[in-house]
């Protein structure tokens, strides 16, 4: 049986010797108790939703949000730069389908070991690609609706929609 790793919410707390340290230690943390959500509904009904779960996504290194709707899918991997700034790379297509299951199967595997977003990563990379870097996000407060709400608003009218949130390291 895989203990947690040493690495524990309080040694994340402790950590107070600079931003970046404190972030690797928030990631070894992340890396064993990450999380994935799919939410299912209207563009109204997914965006409700998510501005229901306390993601914490500035206190992340790596997340990502996929989505699959009438019109196709993306996928979004947003990845700490430094301060309050992430890199979003991205890729369009078809559908996601399967990648929740996926992503979920190799988090489980993995049991902590290793870095899940980096695991995620390479996994996105084998599934679909070479992603493109499309931009890059100012994060005021770090929640769902912060960071996801302007890429799912702009499914609005396309009907039924699957969002997958990927809350990695």
């Amino acid at each position: 049986m895989t203990s947690q790793p040493t690495g524990t919410t309080e040694a994340a707390t402790a950590a107070t010797t600079g931003t970046g340290e404190r972030m690797v230690v928030r990631c070894h943390v992340s890396s064993y108790t990450p999380e994935v959500h799919d939410f299912f509904g209207s563009t109204a009904d997914v965006l409700d939703k998510i501005d229901r779960v306390d993601m914490g996504l500035g206190e992340r290194r790596m997340f990502l949000l996929g989505i699959d709707g009438e019109r196709g899918a993306q996928l979004h991997l947003f990845e700490h730069v430094s301060g309050d700034t992430w890199a979003v790379s991205g890729w369009t297509g078809d559908s996601i389908e399967g990648l929740p299951g996926r992503i979920g199967e190799m988090i489980f595997q993995n049991k902590g070991e290793f870095c899940v977003g980096k695991s995620t990563q390479a996994l996105l990379g084998e599934i679909f690609g070479e992603f493109e870097l499309r931009d890059s996000v100012e994060l005021t407060e770090g929640t769902g609706t912060e960071v996801f709400g302007p890429i799912i608003t702009a499914y609005r009218g396309e009907g039924y929609l699957r969002a997958t949130a990927g809350l990695l390291c």
